[in-house]
């Protein structure tokens, strides 16, 4: 298979390292914004994730002109009438509040929720699973084959392979 660059329409390291451990799969060099030379921050306007993945694949791909790959999730939690939702990564505040700052914003507005782990990102420490572990207890390998990116990243192999 030919190696295939994408960029990643996000300045999130942790992302860039998820997607390039699962795309490195299939040969697929997943590339910063940085590394394409580009530099673009779209505003999210999408009302829902998928919108915004949209906006910010658009805009990567326009300033690089390469392929890009976006992401945009978020949390919904149903006892906040699904906040924080699209504004999962500015929750309390705006991008300026560190991962630690919003799950402790979150755990005060939502009682009684134990968090632990330090490995994942974002929310991670609050997804607790059936075995009882956090998702930030994890290894990368683990996190990925359950995640919803990697699940999203793995069909996105499915098609480029078929598409080979």
């Amino acid at each position: 298979m030919r190696e295939e660059r994408f960029v990643l329409a996000s300045h999130n390291k942790a992302k860039l390292i998820e997607m390039r451990d699962i795309l490195g799969e299939l040969g697929i060099r997943v590339i910063s914004q940085a590394e394409a030379g580009v530099d673009v921050e779209p505003e999210e306007t999408g009302a829902t994730f998928e919108e915004n993945a949209l906006i910010k694949a658009k805009a990567v791909m326009a300033a690089s002109g390469l392929p890009a790959v976006a992401d945009d999730s978020g949390l919904m939690v149903d006892a906040l009438d699904g906040a924080p939702g699209v504004y999962s990564a500015r929750y309390g505040g705006g991008h300026d509040r560190s991962d630690a700052e919003r799950n402790a914003l979150l755990l005060k507005n939502l009682e009684n929720v134990e968090q632990r782990g330090a490995n994942g990102f974002g929310y991670d420490p609050l997804f607790l699973l059936p075995d009882g572990r956090h998702m930030a207890e994890l290894s990368s390998e683990e996190k990925n084959g359950i995640s919803h990116r990697g699940n999203a990243l793995r069909e996105l192999k499915r098609i480029l392979t078929e598409l080979d």
